[in-house]
């Protein structure tokens, strides 16, 4: 098991059978990394120094 915080996890190899599956699929991965983001963000925040 990797310890590196900066390692992207990796997606198993699927076929769109379609473009409208690849939309939503793109979408869907878009909108899971901002809901991330913003959860680490307020998690990180109080211990955040500001200059």
């Amino acid at each position: 098991m990797s310890n590196s915080m900066t390692e992207t996890m990796k997606l198993p190899n699927t076929v769109c059978s379609d473009a409208l599956t690849e939309v939503l699929r793109d979408g869907a991965q878009r909108l899971l990394a901002e809901a991330v983001r913003i959860e680490a963000e307020a998690w990180l925040a109080p211990y955040w120094i500001n200059y």
